[in-house]
C-alpha cells in the first residue's frame, strides 16, 4: 500500500510541476519556445502543429513523463545499492520514453493530423 502511495504522490508532483512550469507557458505553438518532447513528436511523426490542440498535446506529455519517472522511481526503490539504481533508473527512462513518445506519435498519425507531404 505504501508504494502506491508513493507512486500516485510522486506522478501528482511531476505531473503538476510540469504544469506549471511549461504548459502554463505555452498555449500556441511556437516552434523556437516548444518543448523539446513536443518538437521530437511534431518533427519525427510530421504532425501538423495547426491541426491539433497544443495544449492537448503538452498535457499528454506531462502525463506520460509523470507516469515514467514515477514508475521507474517505484521500481528502483526496490534495488539496493546506488550505482545498479541509476544503471536501471537510466536503461527504464530510456526504453519506456521511446516506446511512450512512439505510441504517442502513431496515435496521432492513426488520428490524420500529420502534415500532408
Amino acid at each position: 500500500m505504501e508504494i502506491i502511495i508513493q507512486f500516485i504522490i510522486v506522478l501528482m508532483v511531476v505531473y503538476i510541476g510540469y504544469y506549471v512550469l511549461v504548459i502554463r507557458r505555452h498555449k500556441k505553438f511556437n516552434e523556437k519556445k516548444c518543448p523539446l518532447e513536443a518538437l521530437y513528436l511534431i518533427k519525427k511523426y510530421k504532425i501538423d502543429p495547426k491541426r491539433i490542440n497544443f495544449v492537448h498535446l503538452l498535457k499528454t506529455i506531462a502525463l506520460i513523463n509523470a507516469i515514467i519517472i514515477a514508475l521507474v522511481m517505484t521500481i528502483i526503490s526496490f534495488i539496493n545499492g546506488l550505482l545498479p539504481q541509476l544503471g536501471l533508473a537510466f536503461l527504464l527512462l530510456l526504453v519506456l520514453i521511446m516506446l511512450s513518445y512512439n505510441q504517442l506519435g502513431k496515435h496521432y498519425r492513426k488520428k490524420g493530423l500529420t502534415k500532408d507531404v
